[in-house]
C-alpha cells in the first residue's frame, strides 16, 4: 500500500513528538508539525506527544537522545527519527510523506558541495 491515501490524506503509522515541556524549541516543534500537517492536508492517524521531563523512560524505550524529536513508527518498518524544532519545512514534509515507504528516513537532503 502507498504511504499516503490521497483521498483521505492520512499519514500512515504513528507519530510521536518527544519534547521537554514548554521549552521554546518544543513549542516551535509543535507549531511546525501542526503547520506542516495542515499545509500537506494530512491528518496523523495516531499523533502522540511525550514530555520527557514527566516521562523520561519513554526516551529510553524509543532511543530518543535529544529533544525535540519526531518519531515515526510504521509496522514492519524501522523507526525513523527527525531531530530538532522541525523548522526545516522541506525535510519535515519529506519525513511525513515518506511514511510507510518501507525505507528508513534517509535524513535531510544535503546540498551538493561547491
Amino acid at each position: 500500500m502507498n504511504a499516503m491515501e490521497s483521498c483521505a490524506g492520512i499519514v500512515r503509522g504513528r507519530l510521536i513528538l518527544f519534547h521537554t515541556g514548554n521549552a521554546p524549541r518544543s513549542r516551535r516543534a509543535r507549531d511546525n508539525l501542526a503547520q506542516a500537517l495542515e499545509r500537506l492536508g494530512l491528518k496523523s492517524d495516531v499523533r502522540d506527544e511525550v514530555d520527557l521531563i514527566v516521562q523520561p523512560e519513554q526516551g529510553v524505550q524509543y532511543g530518543v537522545f535529544a529533544t525535540p524529536a519526531l518519531v515515526r513508527l510504521v509496522e514492519g518498518d524501522p523507526a525513523a527519527v527527525l531531530y530538532g524544532d522541525l523548522s526545516d519545512a522541506p525535510s519535515l514534509e519529506r519525513f511525513l510523506t515518506d511514511a510507510g515507504s518501507g525505507e528508513p528516513y534517509p535524513g535531510p537532503r544535503q546540498s551538493a558541495p561547491d
